[in-house]
């Protein structure tokens, strides 16, 4: 994904610093003190909101259809893991062993199978994990939190042997491995993380977008009040701080935006997308906020 249009935030950042700053400490402090709390209720309420109501969302409206979806396509008795490894391995340029039938690849299996702590070797640990991947996300997509780049196929990597031995072991005739259970191990908590993000991303931008609205609609009925007010000098140099915060809670609003939009599209759209992010120079000093607020582990 090309980031050469990584200057478009920071120019956002540079407009909105110098735009809105005007206007508001043209106005004076008087007259934006109520547009001051409601933005930074709005962040507060929202993030806290989000955080707070995002696993309970997630839980009991989405989580088991999304994972019932997943298990299905992999009890399917049609899918077979080794012909699925067998035909994408082949496609790699770098494969050193490209003609591998599911025959072979599954030999390879029981040869390991019955150990106590089974080693796989490292390529093959890999491509079985990335069909799996790649099963997964036939069945349900996986959109992947913007900033946390291990993979489902990494993690399963990561899991210890037995962990894919057993689940390996789901799709032997003769075992009685539940491979509902191992599903509930390797592959669950990877779709709980990312969607359970999605849903507070969401839910903040919702409770945000409700509270301005009602603050909008107070303002409106207090404008009256702006007729009474006579500014002062200092009443212009107070508004310094309170554009100050104004203006951050705006752009924290946007990158939270660009963030879902980036994790909804996988990262695969020209501007939204975590490369040309980091690529800024002032925008990714904002947008990074989030990974502390909503707890996002952003790799290094």
């Amino acid at each position: 994904m090309g980031t050469q249009f990584w200057w478009f935030y920071d120019v956002l950042t540079v407009v909105l610093l110098f735009g809105i700053g005007y206007a508001v400490i043209a106005k004076g402090f008087n007259k934006v003190v109520f547009q001051l709390a409601a933005f930074a209720v709005a962040v507060v309420v929202g993030v806290t909101g989000a955080n707070l109501t995002a696993p309970k969302v997630y839980e009991e409206l989405l989580r088991e259809k999304i994972l019932e979806t997943v298990r299905l396509s992999f009890s399917d008795e049609t899918f077979n893991i080794y012909q699925r490894v067998s035909e994408s391995y082949a496609l790699s340029a770098d494969a050193e062993e490209k003609n591998l039938s599911a025959e072979e690849l599954h030999k390879k299996f029981l040869a390991v199978k019955n150990q106590e702590t089974p080693v796989f070797e490292e390529w093959y640990a890999k491509v079985i994990c990335d069909a799996l991947e790649q099963r997964a996300n036939e069945a349900e997509r996986l959109h992947y939190i913007s900033g946390e780049q291990t993979t489902l196929s990494a993690r399963m990597q990561a899991l210890p042997s037995g962990n894919l031995r057993d689940l390996l072991l789901c799709f032997e005739e003769d075992s009685n491995k539940d491979l509902v259970e191992q599903i509930e191990i390797c592959i669950e908590p990877v779709y709980d993380a990312n969607y359970t993000q999605l849903v507070r991303l969401s839910l903040f931008l919702v409770i945000e977008l409700v509270i301005l609205i009602i603050c909008c609609i107070i303002a409106m009925m207090m404008s009256h009040v702006d007729q009474e007010m006579h500014l002062r000098r200092g009443d212009h140099l107070l508004a310094v701080p309170v554009a100050l915060v104004e203006i951050a809670s705006l752009l924290f609003v946007i990158c939270v935006i660009v963030r879902l939009i980036a994790q909804l599209t996988d990262n695969e759209m020209l501007l939204f997308n975590q490369q040309t992010i980091d690529e800024t120079m002032l925008f990714k000093h904002i947008y990074h906020v989030q990974d502390f607020l909503f707890g996002i582990r952003t790799a290094q």
